[in-house]
């Protein structure tokens, strides 16, 4: 009755208990609990195994802590560098509404001075065409900018989430001399929050795409194994020092000119990871690119 999740406190049972060659290891898990109004309430969890005089092991104790205020930092965090990245996607979007407005104005001056029925009735298709395309690019900004308090966890496709991420991506990152190679598999279905899960795949394109420069293979993927959904997102860029690697999820770290990054772009798609009990790997080699390695855990009742 206390999980806001059920499959959570499976999870927790399954995790929680200690094997005899690390009884006196102390684990912390976090959780989410509801509270009698039904209000969700982040707990962290401090686990430690219980013994008997003759060293067996009885029971697990622990201790909870309430960090439903730090969460909430963390949420308004990841909210604030999504924001940021916005500035970015609105120099490119508004270049891209602006080529659907050209249009619109020409057919419409077209229009004005033409008495063929036929020809104004092409003219009229072309701009409904023109409007729906800048619709379109508009809605794709809205959903990808709009707080994830306003959607919940949902299950939702990886792939469609890639595929997504990158049409965001697209927006505030130049492609033009980039190779694209995508193989997704279709179906592969996990729990979370999409706006969440696109902000994941957004920051890690546009900084593969930046680390390319000019030119470079952009490699996604997604595809089951061992019972888990993974994805990878691969550059041929610059490469990341290995004196960098074990601090490249820190926030507030960057190694971008003062101004182009604020150091909190993987720190927020390692928080967002974790958070749906995923994880994410680094592999990189200066001078011939990095690649990012996600696991996550199946959506309930889905088993690959």
């Amino acid at each position: 009755m206390l999980y806001d999740n059920p499959r959570q406190r499976t999870d927790m049972m399954r995790s929680a208990g200690a094997s005899d060659s690390d009884v006196w290891e102390v684990r912390n898990r976090e959780v989410r609990f509801k509270s009698k109004s039904g209000k969700v309430i982040h707990v962290i969890l401090t686990l430690s195994t219980m013994v008997n005089e003759e060293g067996r092991i009885i029971g697990t104790v622990g201790v909870g802590k309430d960090i439903s205020e730090q969460k909430m930092l963390q949420f308004k965090l990841a909210q604030s560098e999504k924001l940021a990245g916005i500035g970015t996607l609105a120099t490119g979007i508004a270049h891209e509404i602006n080529n659907p407005l050209a249009g619109i104005l020409g057919m419409a001056e077209a229009i004005r001075d033409e008495d063929d029925m036929g020809l104004i009735k092409s003219y009229t298709d072309d701009i409904i065409q023109y409007s729906e395309n800048a619709r379109k690019i508009v809605r794709e900004l809205s959903n990808y900018s709009r707080s994830a308090h306003n959607v919940g966890e949902a299950k939702v496709d990886l792939a469609d989430v890639i595929d997504n991420s990158l049409k965001m991506a697209r927006h505030s990152a130049v492609f033009n001399d980039i190779q694209l190679v995508s193989d997704l598999e279709r179906g592969l279905v996990i729990s979370a929050n999409p706006v969440e899960a696109q902000q994941v795949f957004v920051n890690l394109i546009v900084n593969a795409v930046h680390a390319m420069g000019e030119r470079g293979t952009l490699t996604l993927r997604c595809w089951s194994e061992d019972g888990f959904v993974k994805a990878m997102v691969r550059d041929t860029g610059s490469g990341i020092p290995e004196k960098n690697l074990n601090q490249i999820f820190d926030p507030f770290f960057t190694t971008k000119p003062v101004g182009m990054g604020t150091g909190l772009g993987l720190y927020v798609v390692y928080k967002i990871i974790t958070k749906y009990g995923g994880n994410i790997e680094v592999e990189s080699l200066v001078g011939q690119g990095t690649a990012f390695l996600l696991r996550f855990p199946p959506a309930e009742d889905e088993v690959y």
